[in-house]
Parts: C-alpha cells; sequence; structure tokens
C-alpha cells in the first residue's frame, strides 16, 4: 500500500466504506480476548462487532502478538472462504511490532499485505505505522483522520474491555461453584444460566434456590452463604 486509504480516489466511488479495527485485552496474566469494531462510512455499526477467545495460549499466558497472529490468520481464512469479505482498512491497536505480527499471519495464509490495507495505530503519541513505511505517520492532533481513527480504536478497546470483565466473572463464578461439593456439572449449568455473576445469588432467598435448582444444591449454596437465610 503506497499512500493511506482517505488519499486513494477508489473510495469515494463506493457507497459503503468499511473499516474494521482489531484489539487484544487481558487482565492480571488471565483472559485474554479479543474485539472487532466495524465503521460503515464513519458510523459504528455494532451488529458487526466481533468478540474472539485466544484459543491457541495455555492459561496464564500472555502474548499478543500471537493473540493477534491468531486472530488475523482467523480472520483472513474467513475471508477467503468468503464467509467474511475484506473491510476497505484493517486498523491495528498497537505499534510497528503488532502490525508486523499482523502482516506476518495474513501472509502465511497466501494473502499479501498491499492487497489488504492495513495499518496499526499507537496509543502513546497516536502514531499511524504503515508496513510500506520505516517510520510513523503523525497527524495533526485534531484532523479528521487521527479522530476517525481513535474513534474506531476506541470502540475495539472498549467492546474487549467489557467482553474480558464478562468472561472473567464467568470464569470467578464457574471456578467457586466448582469449590462447593454438592454441587455438580448439570447444578452449575442452571446456575450460570440464571446468573451471570455469582454474586446476584446474595440476593436470593432459599425458596427460590429451591424450586429453581432443588433442595440439595439450595441447601449447599446456603452453607456457604452466596443466598439469603
Amino acid at each position: 500500500m503506497n499512500q493511506l486509504w482517505f488519499e486513494t480516489q477508489s473510495l469515494e466511488k463506493k457507497k459503503e466504506i468499511v473499516f474494521e479495527c482489531f484489539d487484544i485485552s487481558h487482565s492480571h496474566w488471565e483472559h485474554t480476548v479479543a474485539s472487532k469494531s466495524v465503521l460503515v462510512n464513519g458510523k459504528p455499526d455494532p451488529k458487526r462487532y466481533k468478540k474472539y477467545r485466544i484459543k491457541t495460549l495455555k492459561t496464564g499466558t500472555i502474548d499478543d502478538f500471537a493473540s493477534m497472529d491468531e486472530i488475523l490468520t482467523r480472520r483472513t481464512l474467513w475471508a477467503m472462504r468468503g464467509e467474511d469479505p475484506w473491510a476497505d482498512l484493517i486498523i491495528i491497536d498497537g505499534g510497528k511490532g503488532q502490525l508486523s505480527h499482523a502482516v506476518e499471519a495474513i501472509q502465511k495464509t497466501n494473502w499479501w499485505e498491499d492487497i489488504i490495507p492495513i495499518i496499526s495505530l499507537a496509543k502513546r503519541i497516536e502514531e499511524v505505522f504503515l508496513p510500506s513505511k520505516p517510520e510513523p505517520t503523525l497527524f495533526e492532533k485534531w484532523s479528521t483522520e487521527l479522530m476517525l481513527l481513535q474513534k474506531i480504536r476506541d470502540e475495539a478497546h472498549r467492546f474487549a474491555i467489557n467482553y474480558n470483565r464478562s468472561s472473567r466473572e464467568k470464569w470467578y463464578t464457574k471456578t467457586l461453584l466448582d469449590e462447593i461439593p454438592g454441587i455438580g456439572p448439570v447444578a452449575r449449568k442452571k446456575i450460570l444460566t440464571a446468573v451471570s455473576r455469582v454474586e446476584e445469588l446474595s440476593s436470593w432467598t432459599f425458596e427460590k434456590a429451591e424450586k429453581s435448582f432443588g433442595k440439595r444444591v439450595a441447601e449447599a449454596l446456603q452453607n456457604h452463604w452466596l443466598i439469603c437465610e
């Protein structure tokens, strides 16, 4: 890609211009997730947002480069199968290193970066990196181009953080329930279907828990002070 997307003329003829941004999020060295936000003609399109669980890392391992490699590999394969056509611009939340790994992920599936416009946006001083340029591009602080990039980057970041928080809460709830004698896989599944966080059980009465999960499970929850008396 010889120049940035907004310097080209081809996009002006399209009715729908799509930008995608990918972000990696993790917390306390666990729960690595990723997100994709989408702008269509400069406006967020939440229906096209995606959230990803990282499948290639061991539990407790943090590797943003490997995570980005996995996500962009999966994204490329979906495009190759015609399941999710490429956007007009791919944006990576990160610096030159993240961009390099994203490009490598695309290349190893036989796609090339000069076919797929791809850049990265580094948070520190909002540097824009292109695969074809060793040095970053800097935009005026309040320029339309930079504000658009920040908009989609912030959306991806927000979406990833929310997904990370949700995944972490579900993990905590499941782990806590695993440690309670008398609550097996079937009962745990019923509980996790009824509540999204274990703290929500604190407002439940014994009668409500008994009706929903049975007396034995209700007693186990009560014995561990997870429901009201």
